[in-house]
Parts: C-alpha cells; structure tokens; sequence
C-alpha cells in the first residue's frame, strides 16, 4: 500500500505571512523603544545638569554671590560692546580660540565628579544625545547672559524661576530643535539648584525672533522691566 507523506515545512504564503505579522510589530515597538532611550539620555543629561548647578552654587558662594563672568576673558573683555561675540564665546563656549575662557571652563573645578580625559560622552558638561562635539567642544550647556554679565545672587528675587543654564538644542526631539523655538523642550537647571525639561512654550520671557530669550530679565512676553524678579517660567 502507497504511503502518502504530509509536508512538514512552511509553505511561502505562511512564511509571508509570519514575517508580516513581525514586521508590524518591530512598527509598535520600534518607537517606543526610541522613545524609551531618548529618556533615558533625558534623565542621565539632568542628572549632569544638577551636578553643574551645584558647581556653580559653589562657585557663586567663593565669589561673593556672582558667577562665571566674560570679563575674566581677555577677549572677551576687548569686545564687550558686542553681545554676540561673548555669547558665544564665553556663554556658550562654541569657540576655541588660543587660552580663551569661558564658563565651562572656570565651572571645571568645582565639579564634584571626577571626569574623564578630554571631552568624552560621560562628561558632566556634555548631554549624552548631543553628538556634534565639533560644534561644541566644550560643553552641551549654555550660560545666562545675565549671570555672565555680573548679575548676582542677590539680585535675583526669583531662583526658583530664573533659568541658569539650559542645553543649546532640544537634543532629545527626533528634530533637534533650536533654544527659541517654541516647540523645543530643553533640560534647564534654575538659580536655586533644582533641575527639569522646561518647554520653550512655557517661558514668560520676551521674544527674540521666533522664539524665547531666557538670557536676561523679563516680566512678561514681549516685554522687559528692571524691576521684574526675573522669572523665566509661567507661574
């Protein structure tokens, strides 16, 4: 009597249709797992931040209440007059030009932590999403221009709602956005120590093109005051 042997593999419609059921899968997780390790380079990058905003509590507390300022920098100093320059320069430190200073720089001491050689990714000074070390060779972060400028502790009627530093791009949005646009959500540490994502919609202060300016005082959208207490966010 003939015997009949029944296939034991797959045939190509099953395999198509497992590798379908598979690749809509990896659709669903694939995003989550992305989003899941952006926060997790979110939560390392303020935990850097608070590391910083204790140094320059430190450092504020050596110098009388004042902090990193752009005047210590000779080149600083000889321009002065031009705010563009030592925002860069010195408050952002995207700049390397030969024994020139800027925050980061003069922060390096009082950092707590022990850091690695050169400019590494663990580095406190750095976001572990920002990858464009070129462009910023010395720190993720910028500095108030305002603290910078030789505005003191005890100026400052708000700490709790005047940004010190904040991260130069939204690092962790699938578009890197820019400090002032509105859409960007930057990792920011406040005068009086403590840390978060603060959302550029959310800011009080006046508007510099297209987006916020969190670097000097402001009582409200669109417009400065000397006498305001130079909250940075919405109460």
């Amino acid at each position: 009597m003939k015997q009949h042997y029944k296939p034991t593999g797959f045939t190509l419609v099953e395999m198509l249709v497992v590798l379908a059921i598979i690749a809509i899968l990896a659709g669903f997780l694939v995003p989550v797992i992305r989003a899941e390790r952006h926060k997790a380079l979110q939560t390392v990058c303020i935990d850097n931040m608070h590391q910083l905003g204790l140094a320059l509590s430190m450092y504020s507390q050596d110098y009388d209440g004042g902090y990193p300022g752009y005047m210590v920098d000779r080149l600083d100093r000889e321009h002065s007059a031009d705010q563009l320059y030592w925002h860069s320069h010195f408050c952002r430190g995207t700049h390397d030009s030969a024994g020139q200073l800027n925050w980061a720089l003069l922060t390096r001491p009082y950092v707590t932590r022990r850091l690695p050689k050169g400019h590494g990714r663990n580095s406190v000074f750095f976001c572990p999403a920002d990858t464009d070390r070129t462009a910023r060779p010395y720190t993720s972060f910028e500095l108030k221009m305002y603290l910078a400028a030789g505005g003191r502790t005890s100026g400052i009627q708000d700490a709790a709602g005047m940004a010190m530093i904040w991260e130069q791009w939204d690092f962790h949005a699938p578009v890197h956005y820019s400090e002032f646009d509105l859409r960007a959500t930057l990792d920011t540490v406040f005068v009086d120590g403590h840390a978060k994502a603060l959302r550029m919609s959310d800011t009080t202060s006046a508007r510099y093109g297209n987006g916020p300016n969190l670097h000097w005082r402001f009582k409200s959208r669109g417009g400065a005051s000397a006498t305001s207490n130079g909250s940075d966010v919405i109460q």
